[in-house]
Protein backbone atom coordinates (compact mmCIF):
# COMPACT_ATOMS: atom_id res chain seq x y z
CA UNK A 1 0.00 0.00 0.00
CA UNK A 2 1.11 3.24 -0.91
CA UNK A 3 1.81 5.33 2.98
CA UNK A 4 4.59 7.81 1.64
CA UNK A 5 4.56 9.73 -1.05
CA UNK A 6 7.88 10.82 -0.56
CA UNK A 7 9.19 8.86 -3.80
CA UNK A 8 7.67 11.78 -5.93
CA UNK A 9 10.40 14.48 -7.53
CA UNK A 10 9.87 18.01 -6.08
CA UNK A 11 8.39 20.48 -8.21
CA UNK A 12 11.45 22.23 -10.39
CA UNK A 13 12.10 25.65 -8.40
CA UNK A 14 10.60 27.23 -11.41
CA UNK A 15 6.94 26.30 -10.78
CA UNK A 16 5.93 24.96 -14.10
CA UNK A 17 1.99 24.77 -14.59
CA UNK A 18 2.90 21.38 -16.57
CA UNK A 19 4.89 19.92 -14.23
CA UNK A 20 2.15 20.74 -11.42
CA UNK A 21 -0.52 19.34 -13.15
CA UNK A 22 1.23 15.97 -13.85
CA UNK A 23 2.28 16.01 -10.45
CA UNK A 24 -1.23 16.10 -9.09
CA UNK A 25 -2.70 13.70 -11.77
CA UNK A 26 0.31 11.12 -10.19
CA UNK A 27 -1.56 12.14 -6.55
CA UNK A 28 -4.50 10.72 -7.64
CA UNK A 29 -3.84 7.93 -9.06
CA UNK A 30 -1.44 6.87 -5.96
CA UNK A 31 -4.11 7.45 -3.67
CA UNK A 32 -6.92 5.14 -6.46
CA UNK A 33 -4.38 2.74 -6.24
CA UNK A 34 -3.93 2.68 -2.37
CA UNK A 35 -7.79 2.74 -2.04
CA UNK A 36 -7.59 -0.11 -4.62
CA UNK A 37 -5.09 -2.29 -2.78
CA UNK A 38 -7.45 -1.51 0.48
CA UNK A 39 -10.16 -2.76 -1.00
CA UNK A 40 -8.71 -6.17 -2.19
CA UNK A 41 -7.00 -6.71 1.42
CA UNK A 42 -10.60 -6.58 3.04
CA UNK A 43 -11.82 -8.80 -0.33
CA UNK A 44 -9.25 -11.31 0.43
CA UNK A 45 -10.47 -11.28 3.81
CA UNK A 46 -13.72 -11.63 3.39
CA UNK A 47 -12.66 -14.61 0.70
CA UNK A 48 -10.57 -16.17 3.68
CA UNK A 49 -13.01 -16.40 5.96
CA UNK A 50 -16.14 -17.45 3.58
CA UNK A 51 -13.84 -20.38 2.86
CA UNK A 52 -13.54 -21.08 6.74
CA UNK A 53 -17.43 -21.08 6.49
CA UNK A 54 -17.67 -23.69 3.99
CA UNK A 55 -15.62 -25.58 5.49
CA UNK A 56 -17.28 -25.85 8.24
CA UNK A 57 -20.61 -25.95 6.58
CA UNK A 58 -18.84 -29.09 4.83
CA UNK A 59 -18.39 -30.73 7.48
CA UNK A 60 -21.44 -30.07 9.60
CA UNK A 61 -23.22 -31.61 6.18
CA UNK A 62 -20.86 -34.75 6.84
CA UNK A 63 -22.24 -35.23 10.05
CA UNK A 64 -25.62 -34.84 9.76
CA UNK A 65 -25.20 -37.52 6.22
CA UNK A 66 -23.52 -39.81 8.90
CA UNK A 67 -26.34 -39.52 11.03
CA UNK A 68 -29.29 -39.97 8.69
CA UNK A 69 -27.40 -43.26 7.34
CA UNK A 70 -26.90 -44.54 10.88
CA UNK A 71 -31.09 -43.45 11.32
CA UNK A 72 -31.70 -45.39 8.15
CA UNK A 73 -29.62 -48.57 9.08
CA UNK A 74 -31.74 -48.39 12.54
CA UNK A 75 -35.03 -48.27 11.16
CA UNK A 76 -34.05 -51.29 8.72
CA UNK A 77 -33.29 -53.08 11.74
CA UNK A 78 -36.49 -52.08 13.37
CA UNK A 79 -38.06 -53.53 10.16
CA UNK A 80 -36.73 -56.51 9.91
CA UNK A 81 -37.32 -57.24 13.51
CA UNK A 82 -41.55 -56.72 12.98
Amino acid sequence: MVKNFAFFPPPPPSGSLRFATIFFLLLQVARKLAMVEADLERAEERADSGDSKISELEEELRVVGNNLKSLEVSEEKVRGES
